[in-house]
């Protein structure tokens, strides 16, 4: 349903914050339809919102959708208390029970501007971490604790983790490891049944497909069945050489390189 010009609010008064004697109400009063007085409120976009887990505001003329500092609250008060109720517990144990929590947490958070919270939320963890180990070891200087619970490895610093006994090691996430996936829009011109526009949409299913891990289950089924190569040039795939997804006129997918992709389509592939 379209919303009438007259039914936006630059700014209303503290009183005026509510359902009844707008325009809105009168028109869902008059379709019976009836908003809740309890849970509808009307307020500036300056001053935002909160919306499921997530705070949507405007900053000067940019609208940005961020984690609302209410979830972020509760997300690490129920980190900290899973710390804090074990604090015997392996090292090992604990960073099982976390890493779900945060993964959880991050990837529902990941297609909004989340970065900074999740700088904040991954030193908040830290902190307490570090009030953990050295509760366990009261006569143990910190140089100590840390070295025992923390490492460094590259430019990652600070890693909660424990070596294995096979030699690897088990590390807790961090919410920063977590990437930041835009919403691509669609191009407007686009055509999902003309075939100019087909190697547009392959690569768009391509992308959507390696943002979950279903998705990025098959993409590895499909490559593991190519042995690895891409069926045009018949070499080999890999990060560096990068790929994409071509759907062949049978309907089968195919994993092929970019530039073979710029070409498949008037080299078809059997």
């Amino acid at each position: 349903m379209a919303v009438p010009q007259s039914w936006w609010y630059e700014g209303l008064p503290d009183s005026e914050h509510r359902t009844s004697g707008t325009p809105a109400y009168h028109h869902l009063t008059a379709q019976e339809t009836e908003l809740s007085q309890e849970k509808t409120v009307i307020t500036h976009i300056k001053d935002g919102f909160d919306f499921l887990g997530q705070n949507i505001r405007k900053y000067n003329d940019i609208v940005l959708i961020k984690p609302s500092g209410e979830n972020v609250r509760r997300f690490l008060d129920k980190i900290r208390k899973v710390i804090k109720e074990n604090p015997t517990m392996e090292q090992e144990r604990l960073i099982d029970l976390l890493n779900p929590k945060i993964r959880g947490w991050a990837n529902y958070h990941r297609h909004i501007n989340a970065k900074e919270t999740y700088s904040y939320v991954d030193y908040q963890i830290y902190q307490v971490l570090q009030q953990w180990c050295y509760r366990r070891h009261p006569n143990r200087s910190k140089w100590w604790v840390n070295k025992k619970y923390f490492r460094h490895t590259g430019r990652r610093n600070w890693i909660f983790s424990v070596q294995m006994q096979d030699g690897t090691w088990k590390e807790l996430l961090r919410a920063t490891d977590t990437r930041i996936v835009r919403h691509t829009k669609i191009r407007r011109e686009a055509n999902p049944y003309a075939p100019e526009w087909s190697q547009y949409f392959e690569e768009r299913e391509g992308d959507r497909m390696f943002l979950n891990m279903k998705g990025r289950k098959a993409l590895k089924r499909l490559w593991k069945n190519q042995g690895g190569k891409c069926p045009v040039c018949k070499d080999e795939i890999d990060k560096e050489s990068g790929w994409k997804i071509h759907t062949a006129e049978d309907g089968s997918k195919v994993f092929v390189h970019p530039g073979c992709h710029n070409r498949i389509h008037s080299v078809p592939v059997r």
